[in-house]
């Protein structure tokens, strides 16, 4: 009598659906962070700097190079042309025109008494503890930090009225009268002013410097006294 055939067990061989999948992504998640250690491996090969992989973001920014060293997207952009104009230079003064005086006062002209004399700029001197002005041996002299010739302010230009073997810029300044017209240079541009105010102050009143809202000129010479203790001062306004 014949045996019927034993059955045999059911043997399941393999995994479950998704845990092949899953696998199958791990796998190849292994085969990239290996290939990114190798890539990274290679990169620094010899720097001193081998670092492992921080994180997701680290191995996206090494994936997006790898990629664009292998498409050549790194490669340097050729040179933009520009054309430059060139530019014509200036002169730093004007003709006529100092280093130091570029806009001061440079003449001054009364022809109603006969003068006519160069303009320096020139500032203060402190003689025994006191403020005294510096004026010019041979020309006249505008005061640093006045006003410009022709602009708002005060320009206040002193000169001597006698002087020792040589003529004084300032000896007929006495002889102004008010309505004379004093004109004053700076550079090739001239400037007209009037005589409004003629008057004898001390030798120390220094408020006829003050600064002025209009156009103001202020000639200061020494008044031909005795001893030259006072000072006159002729102001004009500006036409």
């Amino acid at each position: 009598m014949s045996r019927s055939p034993r059955p045999q067990p059911t043997v399941r061989s393999g995994r479950p659906a998704g845990r092949r999948a899953t696998g199958a992504t791990h796998a190849l998640a292994g085969f990239v962070l290996g290939l990114l250690a190798v890539v990274a491996g290679i990169t620094f090969a010899g720097t001193g700097q081998e670092q492992p992989l921080l994180s997701a973001a680290a191995e996206e920014a090494a994936s997006v190079a790898a990629f664009r060293i292998a498409v050549g997207g790194d490669a340097a952009p050729e040179p933009l042309a520009v054309a430059v104009e060139p530019v014509e230079p200036q002169p730093f003064l004007q003709a006529g025109e100092t280093l130091f005086n570029v806009r001061g006062a440079t003449r001054v002209v009364v022809q109603s008494v006969g003068i006519d004399s160069e303009v320096r700029s020139v500032g203060y001197t402190f003689q025994g503890g006191l403020l005294r002005y510096d004026v010019p041996q041979l020309e006249a002299g505008q005061y640093v930090g006045t006003a410009p010739p022709g602009q708002p302010g005060n320009t206040v230009i002193g000169g001597h009225v006698a002087t020792r073997g040589n003529t004084a810029v300032f000896q007929d300044l006495p002889g102004v009268k008010a309505g004379d017209i004093i004109e004053v240079y700076s550079g090739d541009r001239k400037f007209r002013y009037s005589v409004t105010e003629i008057k004898v102050v001390a030798a120390d009143a220094t408020s006829v410097m003050s600064q002025t809202h209009d156009a103001t000129l202020t000639l200061i010479t020494c008044f031909p006294g005795q001893d030259y203790s006072e000072r006159l001062v002729v102001i004009g306004k500006l036409l």
